[in-house]
């Protein structure tokens, strides 16, 4: 997710993103996208990870992901640190992805299925 595009548009940016469960399966590509692009250049280009179209926001989804949260930008904080540039965007879950068979009766997640790794979110 990048700040840009989730900034509120008064900020400039869409009000809008997608947290996507990073599985080990696709760790390396993940990590990958943490480099630094220009702007209007593609993450998913760049790794080769597939974009998928989303139901409630713009922004796409990584199909890949076993799960994905489809959010709206209700705040931006930040800078919060002196040295570098950090920030928290707090946003609502409007549309929840999860994978065939991720989830129980119970709703419960089977982590055999989510794979996750140790650097979970994208």
């Amino acid at each position: 997710m990048s700040l840009r595009n989730a900034q509120l548009p008064a900020d400039g940016g869409t009000g809008e993103f997608v947290v996507n469960i990073a599985s080990e399966v696709y760790a390396t590509k993940v990590a990958a996208a943490a480099e630094p692009l220009p702007y209007g250049e593609s993450e998913f280009d760049l790794t080769g990870l597939t974009p998928t179209r989303s139901v409630k926001v713009r922004p796409p989804r990584v199909t890949e992901s076993p799960v994905s949260f489809e959010c709206r930008t209700m705040q931006v904080i930040g800078p919060t640190r002196r040295r570098g540039r950090w920030n928290i965007v707090i946003g609502q879950v409007v549309h929840i992805h999860a994978a065939e068979g991720l989830l129980n009766e119970r709703l419960h997640a089977d982590p055999r299925v989510s794979r996750p790794s140790d650097g979970w979110a994208a």
